[in-house]
C-alpha cells in the first residue's frame, strides 16, 4: 500500500524515495523563501486507508525591512518588501551617486538590502546637463544659454554665462587636513566686453566668518584661460563661490576638484604687464608685507643720501 503522490509546495520541493506505509517525505523552500508548516510528512494508516500525516507546507517569500536612504539621497518608499524587490535610488541637489545610475538594491534571500548606495558631493561640472545647469553649485544669476533644436535642448554657448553681477556657490567642502587643486576656465564674449571682476572666494560655514579671496582678475581674455587654484586644508566646512561684478558677458567653464594635494601649476592673472602670482589670502598677506617692508627701506635709502 502506498500513499498518494504528494503536493509539492509553490516555491519548494518534496523529497522521499517512495511513498509506501511508514515511508517518510522531507519538504523544503527554494531560496529566498521560508517554510509555513510541517518540515515533513509520514505516510500512516488509518482507519479508511494509508495517507499523508501533514500537508504541504506554504513557502512565504522572505521579507526585507525598508531600506536605509542614503546620507543625502532617498530611496523609493513602500509598504512591503519582499525577496527580489528591487528599489531605486538618488541624491538630494548637489551630490551623486558614486555608482553608475540607475543605482538599485534588491531584497536578498537573508533579508537585508546589502550595501547602501553612497552619495558624495559634487565639485566638478562642465555644465552640459540641462537638467542640472549648474550640477552641485547653487547659482544665483549664472545662466546656461541654450536653445530647442529638432526637439532638443542644446548648448549654444560652452560653459555658464554671467551678464551682470552673478555669485555660484559649492556645497560644503571639509573639513579636511589635506590640500586639493581646482581648477576652472573663464573668458569674456568677444562681442561684449563690460567685465569689472571675477574671483574665487571661500568662507567658512560660521557665524559671523568674513571671505577670503582665492583668486580673482579683473583681466578679462578672450580666449579661454584655465586657472588652477589650490585649496588649503580647512579646520571647519566651507564654501567656495565665484562671484562675478560687470555688465558684459562672461563666461565660466570646466570647473573641477582634483584632491590628490596642491596645484602644480600656478595661477597667474592674465594681462601683458608682468603676470601676478595670485596667493591665498595667508600668502597675499606675506607679500604685503613683503612689499612694505621694502618700500621702508627705499624710503630710509633716500633719506641717508
Amino acid at each position: 500500500m502506498s500513499c498518494d503522490v504528494p503536493v509539492v509546495p509553490v516555491n519548494g520541493s518534496v523529497s522521499g524515495a517512495s511513498y509506501l506505509f511508514n515511508d517518510s517525505i522531507q519538504f523544503s523552500c527554494d531560496t529566498g523563501f521560508t517554510m509555513q508548516g510541517s518540515e515533513g510528512a509520514n505516510c500512516v494508516w488509518n482507519s479508511t486507508g494509508v495517507m499523508w500525516d501533514s500537508k504541504a507546507p506554504v513557502c512565504n517569500p522572505v521579507a526585507c525591512s525598508p531600506p536605509m536612504p542614503p546620507v543625502n539621497g532617498s530611496v523609493e518608499n513602500g509598504e512591503e518588501f519582499i525577496y527580489l524587490d528591487e528599489v531605486t535610488y538618488s541624491c538630494d541637489f548637489g551630490f551623486e551617486l558614486v555608482e553608475e545610475e540607475p543605482v538599485t538594491r534588491t531584497c536578498l534571500a537573508n533579508g537585508t538590502w546589502g550595501d547602501t548606495p553612497v552619495c558624495e558631493v559634487v565639485y566638478d561640472c562642465n555644465f552640459d546637463d540641462p537638467t542640472l545647469p549648474t550640477c552641485g553649485y547653487v547659482n544665483q544669476g549664472w545662466t546656461r544659454q541654450s536653445a530647442i533644436v529638432n526637439g532638443t535642448e542644446q548648448s549654444f554657448v560652452i560653459g555658464i554665462a554671467a551678464f551682470s553681477n552673478a555669485i555660484m556657490t559649492s556645497q560644503a567642502y571639509g573639513p579636511t587636513n589635506e590640500s586639493a587643486c581646482l581648477s576652472f576656465k573663464y573668458r569674456q564674449s568677444n562681442n561684449m566686453v563690460g567685465g569689472e571682476s571675477i574671483k574665487l572666494m571661500l568662507k567658512a560655514m560660521v557665524l559671523n566668518s568674513t571671505q577670503s579671496e582665492l583668486w580673482g582678475s579683473s583681466i578679462f581674455p578672450m580666449e579661454w584661460k584655465e586657472v588652477f587654484v589650490t585649496i588649503q586644508p580647512v579646520d571647519v566646512k566651507s564654501k567656495w563661490s565665484f562671484e562675478y561684478s560687470g555688465s558684459g558677458y562672461s563666461l565660466l567653464d570646466d570647473i573641477y576638484l582634483d584632491k590628490s594635494g596642491e596645484c602644480a601649476e600656478v595661477a597667474i592673472e592674465p594681462t601683458t604687464a608682468m603676470p601676478r602670482v595670485v596667493q591665498t589670502t595667508a600668502g597675499a598677506a606675506q607679500l604685503r608685507l613683503s612689499s612694505l617692508a621694502a618700500l621702508i627701506c627705499f624710503i630710509c635709502l633716500l633719506m641717508k643720501m
